[in-house]
């Protein structure tokens, strides 16, 4: 056994301290390996030795929620079709229910591709014109947007 080994145990002798069984336990395997022949420790009147608390029984497990039902991925969507209906007016969770896929896609499409209502002006001077708000493009009654406050 290297100087090394030898530290290394007198140190975790030295290190114990909490319970009792334990401790004589580790110093009595220690001692065989050091080869030793060592008296038991008393340990000082201020520690407290305890005895580990018998362990609490596993808790039931909760049951696992349900996984959220993810669409399944769809390569084979129509994008001429969805351009299309969303143009003329469909809405984007409609499009997605219908081409089985999800928002994300199109929306990136709609985004990347720069796609526009048909039933939209493009402007905001034209918009105002149309009789929607530049802002939020909802229609105006009286002039006047419900949605955002804006007044054409």
């Amino acid at each position: 056994m290297t100087e090394s080994d030898t530290a290394v145990l007198t140190r975790m002798r030295d290190d114990l301290v909490v319970d009792r069984a334990a401790i004589n336990q580790k110093l009595d395997a220690i001692d065989i390996l050091l080869g030793r022949d060592v008296e038991p420790i008393e340990l000082h009147p201020a520690i407290e030795v305890t005895t580990p608390a018998p362990a609490d029984p596993p808790k039931p497990k909760r049951a696992k929620k349900a996984a959220k039902k993810k669409r399944p991925r769809n390569n084979n969507i129509d994008w001429l079709t969805v351009r299309d209906e969303y143009e003329n007016g469909a809405a984007v969770a409609d499009l997605a229910k219908r081409h089985k896929c999800s928002q994300s896609p199109i929306n990136r499409r709609i985004r990347s591709e720069g796609w526009t209502r048909r039933d939209m002006p493009t402007s905001p001077s034209k918009t105002a014109a149309a009789g929607f708000c530049p802002t939020c493009r909802r229609e105006l009654i009286d002039g006047t947007c419900q949605h955002c406050g804006y007044r054409g």
